[in-house]
C-alpha cells in the first residue's frame, strides 16, 4: 500500500512540475529582431522570454523585413506517470519538454542585396562591335 501511495506521490509532484500551468519559455531568430505571431496571436519581438500554458502545441511564426517568413511547431510530450490518471489526449497529462526555439531566418534577394556568386567572362561575340557602325549602314 506504501508503494502505491510513493507511485502517486511521485506521479503527482512531477505533474505539478512538467505538465500543469505555465512555464518560461524563450523564442529566438538568427538574426534577431523579428516579429513573432504565437498560436496565431503577435506576441513582440525576438528574442524574448515569456510564461507560455505548456499543455498545448506551439506554433511559431517569424517575420522580419527582408527576410523569408520562417515557421516552427514546439509540440507536446505525454508525461508517463500522469497518463495512467487521464488519457494521452489529456491536456493534463501533456507538457512541454523544451525551454527554447531558435528559428533561423533566410536574407530575400533584392537588387540592393543581390551580388552574383560567380560570373563567365565576356567573350565578344554577336552583332557589330567596329566603333564606326551606326544603324543603317552596312
Amino acid at each position: 500500500m506504501k508503494t502505491v501511495h510513493y507511485l502517486m506521490l511521485v506521479g503527482v509532484a512531477s505533474g505539478l512540475v512538467s505538465c500543469y500551468g505555465t512555464k518560461e519559455f524563450t523564442i529566438k531568430t538568427e538574426p534577431a529582431g523579428a516579429l513573432i505571431t504565437l498560436n496565431g496571436k503577435e506576441v513582440g519581438t525576438s528574442n524574448l522570454t515569456m510564461e507560455i500554458d505548456q499543455r498545448r502545441d506551439l506554433g511559431i511564426v517569424a517575420e522580419k523585413p527582408g527576410y523569408q517568413a520562417a515557421a516552427a511547431t514546439v509540440q507536446t510530450k505525454v508525461n508517463p506517470f500522469l497518463s495512467f490518471i487521464w488519457t494521452d489526449e489529456s491536456p493534463y497529462a501533456r507538457y512541454i519538454d523544451e525551454d527554447e526555439v531558435t528559428i533561423p531566418l533566410q536574407r530575400l534577394m533584392t537588387p540592393e542585396t543581390y551580388r552574383p556568386t560567380s560570373l563567365e567572362p565576356y567573350t565578344g561575340g554577336g552583332g557589330r562591335t567596329s566603333p564606326d557602325w551606326k544603324p543603317g549602314k552596312r
